[in-house]
């Protein structure tokens, strides 16, 4: 049997031309014998009566063969596939995922949700916590959005700086500062905190680096950031510690280093322009003051100490509802200020699918 249907339609003109010649033989020769069956299909040799009407009969049947196994491949050639071999590949499609160019030290990632979290919701059941365990839970709930944890006691530190766990007496003062903590992290998109590479926080208490006391703390290591929870009486500087040092954690995990000289940056400034030190000079200057935009080109006073933190500074500011206004201010007549702010917009704008410039406007509101 043809397995191809070219060669199982060629036997049709075959058959046709078999029923023409057995009329033909007809017309010529009504007495000739016709050969007898093949030996394996009968016991003995027969023969076919030598008859006008045996032969047409004969014919007759050839005819309605060839009309009926005509009629079969004709039908098959115009009906449709419906059984496909599995080895034959695959129609291709079009992606529906859009193509995602790279930004120059990350790839971004989108991060689909399948359920919107209710902070609000979730808000209440920590205001509503009974012990610092529920609290603990309630804000994990919130960090999984992030692929974050959450620690609170059994924790470790690094070697060169103490945190205290916290207790049962710590329960206001926890329920205080994860409220806040909820109101400023819920800003930013999950695919930009994930591509930051941050493990989670650490809430204690009593933390000093290097014996200072520090309201904060990034960890290279570890990629956590700690956070001291005692004081949150002033609103406006804890909100600012967590963007600024949360900001240190992501240039080290993009450039390799807390230090980095980011030459872009420097650009910005004065030619005659020298940082005052380091960050913890701060902490020993009898001069340092609180002072806001001291100088064309700077956010802070902390901010001329150090390269690193003249970013972290500018940083908290544009992700602070009040002082991205102000610094919406500040730029107007200071180009120098203005050019940092545009730039850190623009890395954040890198490494996220969510961040445009109307993000911006939103969280300032």
């Amino acid at each position: 049997m043809p397995t191809d249907k070219s060669q199982s339609l060629s036997l049709v003109p075959q058959l046709i031309s078999l029923f023409f010649s057995e009329i033909l033989k007809l017309m010529d020769n009504t007495n000739q014998e016709v050969a007898s069956p093949p030996q394996q299909f009968f016991n003995k040799q027969t023969s076919i009566p030598n008859s006008k009407y045996a032969k047409l009969f004969i014919i007759l049947l050839i005819l309605l063969l060839t009309i009926g196994i005509s009629a079969y491949f004709l039908q098959s050639r115009t009906s449709p596939i419906t059984n496909v071999s599995q080895t034959e590949p695959p129609t291709s499609t079009a992606s529906l995922t859009p193509t995602i160019l790279p930004s120059p030290r990350s790839t971004i990632t989108p991060t689909p949700r399948t359920k919107k979290l209710n902070i609000e919701q979730l808000k209440t059941y920590i205001k509503e916590a009974k012990n610092i365990g529920e609290v603990k839970s309630h804000l994990q709930q919130f960090l999984n959005e992030y692929d974050m944890t959450v620690q609170i006691d059994n924790f470790k530190h690094p070697s060169y700086a103490e945190i205290s766990p916290l207790d049962a007496l710590d329960l206001g003062k926890l329920t205080t500062y994860s409220l806040l903590f909820i109101n400023e992290w819920k800003k930013y998109p999950a695919d930009y905190v994930k591509n930051s590479r941050i493990a989670g926080i650490v809430l204690g208490k009593n933390l000093r680096v290097s014996g200072t006391s520090r309201a904060a703390m990034p960890d290279s290591e570890s990629k956590l950031l700690y956070l001291d929870i005692i004081d949150s009486s002033n609103t406006n500087y804890v909100q600012g510690v967590i963007h600024h040092e949360y900001y240190h954690l992501i240039e080290y995990n993009y450039f390799g280093s807390f230090y980095y000289k980011d030459p872009v940056w420097s650009s910005f400034n004065d030619p005659t322009f020298k940082y005052y030190g380091s960050g913890a000079d701060a902490y020993a200057d009898s001069n340092y003051t609180e002072k806001e935009h001291p100088v064309k080109g700077f956010a802070s006073f902390y901010a001329l100490y150090a390269l690193e933190e003249d970013k972290a500074e500018t940083y908290s500011y544009i992700m602070r509802s009040n002082f991205y206004k102000k610094l919406l201010e500040w730029i107007k007549t200071d180009e120098i200020l203005a050019k940092k702010v545009n730039y850190l917009k623009q890395f954040m704008k890198d490494h996220s699918l969510e961040i445009d410039e109307d993000y911006f406007t939103k969280i300032s509101l």
